[in-house]
């Protein structure tokens, strides 16, 4: 998608304030004007079914921006949701919550 936007750098070009790349399992990597990207390795987990890993990841990145954190820890969570979402078959998971957020997080 990125690609048929013009790429990064004509997205910073017009003003994006940041890029983000997402790359399935190798992780997301973070583009911004002026400075070197930044890669975020996803969590390794054995997926079940993807379905909703990328609504997961962005409303873990939308929340996590929300709350304060900097852009990186925020995207780490978002890898870290995707991820528990990813684990499970469906796209709707009670296995995501704050809690087993979390813990991924912390065992990175």
């Amino acid at each position: 998608m990125c690609a048929e936007l013009g790429g990064v750098e004509r997205l910073l070009g017009a003003g994006a304030g940041a890029v983000v790349l997402t790359e399935g399992a190798a992780g997301v990597t973070l583009h911004r004007p002026g400075r070197p990207g930044v890669h975020v390795p996803a969590f390794r987990i054995d997926a079940v079914d993807t379905t909703g890993a990328g609504d997961a990841f962005c409303g873990a990145l939308a929340a996590g921006l929300a709350q304060g954190h900097d852009i990186e820890h925020a995207l780490v969570r978002a890898c870290a949701a995707g991820a528990i979402v990813a684990r499970h078959r469906g796209a709707t998971t009670p296995a995501l919550s704050v809690t087993a957020l979390e813990a991924l997080v912390a065992r990175r």
